[in-house]
């Protein structure tokens, strides 16, 4: 069996969250390349505005999540960087386009990949500009193990007590590369508290901080759910896992 964790500022110290089966989503880079046409800003009439291109391609990405995609299916698709252009007077010739794609569910995956693929060929046809597309397979899903899930669970309970185990209702649509792991060893991830007054809750910001008491509540823990784990093996009811 293997456990993993990772922070969270939502939650407060002493807090744990966690989630049976699928806990995380897909997690896939877009890359978008756009060649157009340079020249001067007030001859657009001669040119291929990259910029344009690439600002029409962006709002279609959001139209493939709210009509092509069933609402009760989490999808995100963000673009996160957006490069073109170096001058106020002229038009860009080239445009470059990143960002993350992101699913719980691998036909809903594949529907999204296919969809961008057409926009770039039709938007390429109606605009005369070259657009090149570049999908980098990201991390696979998060699945807990069911067996895994309970004996982290309960640890969490007698430890924190009930009311401090949080059971995540939706899968997270972050990615975790932990899930690599669990695609050969039954395990299961979990969710420390690590917020508090004064802390800022946001990951991924320049302005992230956290409550360095839950590196001593999340040691304490996971050494129980060790101690368990192995009890669990030596007595021969580990659910199916191996060490």
């Amino acid at each position: 069996m293997i456990f993993g964790g990772h922070i969270e500022g939502r939650f407060k110290v002493g807090q744990i969250a966690i989630r049976p089966k699928v806990d995380t989503s897909f997690t896939d880079e877009l890359i978008i390349q756009i060649v157009g046409k340079g020249g001067h800003a007030a001859r657009p009439h001669e040119t291929v505005d990259a910029i344009l291109v690439g600002s029409l391609f962006v709002t279609a990405l959001q139209n493939i999540i709210s009509r092509n995609i069933n609402p009760t299916t989490p999808t995100v698709i963000s673009i996160g960087a957006f490069h073109a252009g170096t001058v106020f007077n002229a038009v860009a010739d080239e445009a470059t386009l990143k960002g993350t794609i992101r699913n719980t569910d691998k036909k809903t995956r594949d529907l999204v990949i296919r969809k961008i693929k057409k926009i770039a060929e039709a938007f390429a046809a109606l605009h005369d500009a070259k657009i090149d597309v570049e999908i980098i397979e990201g991390y696979p899903q998060v699945v807990n193990h069911p067996g895994c899930y309970s004996l982290a669970r309960d640890t969490a309970e007698e430890m924190f007590g009930k009311d401090n185990v949080v059971n995540l209702g939706k899968p997270s649509m972050g990615g975790e590369d932990f899930a690599y792991y669990l695609q050969r060893i039954p395990g299961c991830f979990i969710r420390l508290g690590a917020g508090g007054e004064g802390v800022v809750p946001a990951a991924h910001s320049s302005t992230f901080d956290f409550n360095e008491e839950v590196i001593r509540v999340g040691g304490a823990f996971f050494a129980e759910l060790a101690r368990r784990a192995i009890g669990n093996l030596r007595k021969g009811s580990a659910s199916g896992g191996r060490a």
